[in-house]
C-alpha cells in the first residue's frame, strides 16, 4: 500500500440502496478490527478514525443491502506517515566564535518532547565523533567535554521524537582558546 498522510478519504464503488461498514485493522487477516464505520455513502473520511502515525493498517468494506447476500471487497493497505520534526537550529557557539576558557553553554532551539543528540568532532564530515552525548535539555555545558585548547571542532546536534522523523542541524565550528603559554 501508499503512504498517506491524515485526512483522506476511503473511497469504494457505489451498490445502490446498500450499506456500506468500512472495517481498519493493524492485521492483515483483521483478527483484530482497530476501526468501523457503517454508512450508506461510498466514501469515508480517515479523520473520523485515530490512525496512528508511522502505522501499517489494512482497509476492507463490506456491502450489505436487503434481500441479497452481503459481500466483501478484497483488502487494501496504506501506512499512516509519520510527521516531520521541526529543524533544530544551533544557537551557541555561532559559527567560527572562540568559545572561552572557563567554559560555556551549548545551545540550540528547542522542540517539545524530543531527545537530542550532540556530535562534536575535528573533522567537518563527522568521518570521526570525538563526543557524542544524549540530552533531553536543549543545552548542556562544556564542561562535560574534555576538549583540547587551540582546537578547531564541528558540531551538531539530531533531534528525535517518538513517532517523528529525525531531524539533523547544519554544522556550525568553534574554535578552543590557547590556554596554556608556550615555552
Amino acid at each position: 500500500g501508499s503512504t498517506v498522510n491524515s485526512g483522506f478519504d476511503f473511497m469504494w464503488s457505489t451498490i445502490p440502496g446498500a450499506t456500506y461498514t468500512l472495517e481498519v485493522s493493524t492485521s492483515s487477516t483483521f483478527s483484530s478490527v482497530a476501526f468501523s464505520s457503517t454508512t450508506t455513502s461510498s466514501s469515508y473520511s480517515s479523520s473520523n478514525f485515530n490512525l496512528a502515525t508511522g502505522t501499517t493498517y489494512y482497509w476492507r468494506v463490506k456491502a450489505a443491502k436487503s434481500g441479497y447476500i452481503g459481500t466483501t471487497s478484497s483488502i487494501a493497505s496504506f501506512k499512516t506517515a509519520t510527521p516531520a520534526l521541526d529543524a533544530v537550529t544551533l544557537e551557541y557557539p555561532t559559527n567560527g566564535t572562540t568559545v572561552s576558557a572557563d567554559g560555556f553553554e551549548f545551545k540550540w532551539s528547542a522542540i517539545s518532547g524530543a531527545t537530542y543528540t550532540i556530535d562534536i568532532s575535528t573533522l567537518a564530515t563527522f568521518a570521526t565523533t570525538m563526543f557524542s552525548v544524549e540530552t533531553r535539555n536543549n543545552s548542556i555545558a562544556s564542561s562535560n567535554f574534555n576538549f583540547a585548547e587551540n582546537t578547531k571542532y564541528y558540531w551538531r546536534v539530531k533531534a528525535t521524537k517518538s513517532g517523528s522523523t529525525t531531524s539533523t542541524s547544519n554544522i556550525e565550528s568553534f574554535m578552543t582558546p590557547q590556554v596554556s603559554v608556550p615555552e
